[in-house]
């Protein structure tokens, strides 16, 4: 599928799960991917990155041709997403993570979810070119640990070096101990991004506006691995 071309055109790929998500269960999720450089339509020699997995409530479809404008608009997230621009078009490469559902999601969708602002890329070979294409091959999605290859051990919530704190009677969020070059997305209990953030160190955000509940936080290092946990405000 074409995971970059400008104007923000995707291609994506989604299919409905066999069973909903659990809310509150840690997911495990891999996947193996390729990028396509050999097809005779048309001439592909861009690679990029931010080949993702994205779990949906909705089916969504293209449903404006030619103008190419589908329902599913970039949305800047993934629960799944490979940070680093692939080259390899012999070889497979792994791009695994975790995440705790916020939601009964109904649908797996494959793809680059992320504005072309906000894509890498590089023209790796001579030549015109339309688009990035990659191949995904054995995607897995698990609620046990082991069932799916990983690339790296999962941090789980409460991983030693990261810890999240509400301070001041629900008035600012601190992060402690994140790695230089990580992104931060915190959810409230329906699912919606509240905020997203980069982390190095500690940071500090103002909360004060948001409504009492309880919201997740999702770190993702520079590397691409994972850290969640739940919060809750209240004043």
């Amino acid at each position: 599928m074409g995971l970059y071309t400008v104007d923000d055109l995707r291609e994506l790929v989604g299919a409905p799960l066999i069973e909903p998500l659990v809310v509150g269960q840690t997911y495990y999720v891999s996947y193996w991917v390729n990028l396509a450089t050999e097809g005779s339509y048309w001439t592909t020699r861009w690679a990029c990155n931010n080949q993702g997995v994205l779990f949906t409530m909705e089916e969504h479809i293209w449903s404006e041709w030619p103008g190419f404008e589908p329902e599913f608009a970039p949305r800047n997230y993934a629960h799944v997403n490979n940070p680093t621009i692939i080259t390899d078009t012999a070889d497979y490469t792994l791009v695994s993570g975790s995440f705790v559902a916020d939601s009964a999601y109904r649908y797996i969708v494959l793809g680059n979810f992320f504005s072309d602002a906000l894509t890498d890329t590089v023209h790796f070979t001579p030549g015109p070119s339309a688009a990035a294409y990659y191949l995904y091959d054995a995607i897995c999605v698990s609620p046990t640990l082991g069932e799916c290859p990983m690339v790296t051990g999962i941090q789980e919530a409460g991983h030693e070096g990261v810890a999240v704190r509400v301070l001041c009677g629900g008035q600012w969020l601190q992060v402690d101990g994140a790695e230089a070059g990580s992104t931060a997305w915190v959810y409230d209990a329906g699912g919606r991004v509240m905020e997203q953030f980069a982390l190095s160190g500690r940071s500090t955000r103002s909360i004060g506006q948001w409504p009492i509940g309880v919201y997740l936080l999702r770190v993702q290092g520079r590397t691409g691995s994972v850290w969640q946990e739940k919060f809750v405000v209240m004043r």
